[in-house]
């Protein structure tokens, strides 16, 4: 089963586990979300901003999902507790989110990113050893993102060994770029169902064009040649051989009305 891992300077990590509920009632936002282990914090702020960020994004990706409140669950640290603070993790939970409303499979994932409610994703501190850890945990075809504006602090070792063990590694500046590798856009979806749906028609259309061709061509066959397979072709009707008899009379006809020449007729 994929991971979402939240990753710390000090080489801690929390896996991100999302449950969707019902709206807050009077929230002033489409999605709202609340940290499971925490009432108020940084966390919560940035998973807040995380929830709204995702919603919105996920909307004009064509995506109909309806206003919610998302319980952030942290689990799976790997020291007795993890250091909770800053915001951070705000891309982690907004990838958490999306996982949790689509309903869908995402590979291996880790990540950090402190991002608003419009979606940017802004710098972190500590970058280099939160993607050393990235690096470890990692399952092989996973993938790490990290925002752009950190991407002159890699160094470039570690950009290799994401290389060795083919883990896509993003530097990424908005959240949709995130969803565009996680998520299929619902209009990219659809285009593809169109397109399916025309080479169907163009099939069938060629079938149709081919019997009929074949039908035009073969309506001189017999029955028999339909059956086999083979063409056969009809022998011509010969000619009926001269009536000699018919012929002799027809000459005779002929002699008696032609007049003598020099008084000497036909022998």
């Amino acid at each position: 089963m994929s991971k979402i891992r939240l990753l710390f300077d000090n080489g801690n990590y929390y896996c991100v586990n999302c449950s969707v509920h019902s709206p807050i009632p009077g929230s002033p936002r489409p999605a709202d979300a609340f940290i499971v282990s925490e009432n108020e914090g940084d966390f919560t702020v940035a998973a807040k901003n995380a929830a709204h960020a995702a919603y919105t994004c996920l909307e004009a990706r064509g995506e109909k999902i309806s206003p919610c409140t998302a319980g952030i669950e942290l689990s799976e640290r790997i020291n007795s507790k993890a250091n909770i603070a800053g915001e951070s993790g705000g891309l982690c939970f907004a990838i958490a989110f999306a996982k949790a409303v689509l309903k869908s499979e995402i590979p291996d994932i880790a990540a950090t990113g402190v991002i608003n409610a419009q979606g940017s994703i802004k710098r972190v501190k500590g970058i280099a050893a939160k993607l050393e850890t990235a690096a470890k945990l990692t399952d092989r075809n996973g993938f790490v993102f990290y925002p752009e504006e950190n991407n002159y602090d890699i160094p470039d070792e570690l950009a290799s060994i994401f290389t060795r063990k083919q883990i896509g590694c993003h530097a990424v500046n908005h959240v949709d770029q995130v969803f565009d590798i996680l998520f299929t856009p619902l209009h990219r979806k659809t285009d593809f169902i169109i397109f399916i749906k025309i080479l169907i028609v163009l099939a069938v259309a060629l079938i149709v064009a081919g019997a009929s061709y074949s039908y035009i061509f073969t309506t001189e066959k017999t029955p028999d040649s339909i059956s086999s397979g083979k063409i056969i072709t009809k022998p011509a009707t010969p000619a009926p051989a001269p009536d000699s008899a018919k012929i002799k009379s027809k000459i005779k006809r002929i002699k008696t009305k032609i007049p003598p020449l020099g008084g000497r007729g036909f022998d």
